[in-house]
């Protein structure tokens, strides 16, 4: 049993996006518009959970379908995202990512705004890949953090490519 079942998002125009929709399907809804609600049920208690953000959201289902991945947008910043939060299938706050964070890289500390979500490089349950948009000598570039869920830590750093 999947802890987290029937998954929909909810659009500000009110056309539902489910999960497993094909890209062309998602077009054939009409103009683009953003996500404002995420509905799912809890495959363990059966306890309908629901999130709302009005200014949009991007979701990612994540390790097994145990958590997911809420990626806050922010007041009047086109496309740019506030904030994360890991959520429990059951709908309880996991943990918050940090938007910006020091990262220790080659003997240095750089500083890391961030990006997304990805699958983690090492492919153990209970890991998820954090990608910080981060300075180096004058030069953007990415670096992914390999995070173990449950107490927050970083495992490894690769940079993006």
């Amino acid at each position: 049993m999947n802890p987290v079942q029937h998954l929909y998002e909810v659009r500000q125009d009110g056309k539902v996006i489910r999960e497993g929709m094909t890209p062309e399907e998602i077009v054939a809804l009409g103009e683009i518009s953003t996500v404002v609600e995420v509905h799912w049920v809890d495959g363990r208690t059966q306890k309908a959970v629901v999130f709302k953000e009005p200014l949009g959201i991007f979701t990612t289902v994540v390790q097994g379908r145990e958590y997911i991945v809420a990626e806050r947008m922010v007041k009047g910043i086109k496309n740019r995202i506030g904030d994360a939060v890991v959520y429990k299938s059951d709908g309880s706050v996991h943990a918050q990512l940090l938007m910006q964070r020091a990262i220790p890289w080659h003997g240095r500390e750089l500083h890391g705004v961030y990006h997304s979500i990805r699958t983690a490089k090492n492919e153990k349950d209970g890991f998820i890949g954090v990608v910080y948009d981060v300075d180096l000598v004058g030069m953007r570039a990415q670096l992914n953090l390999d995070t173990n869920l449950a107490t927050g830590e970083v495992v490894s750093i690769s940079e993006v490519r």
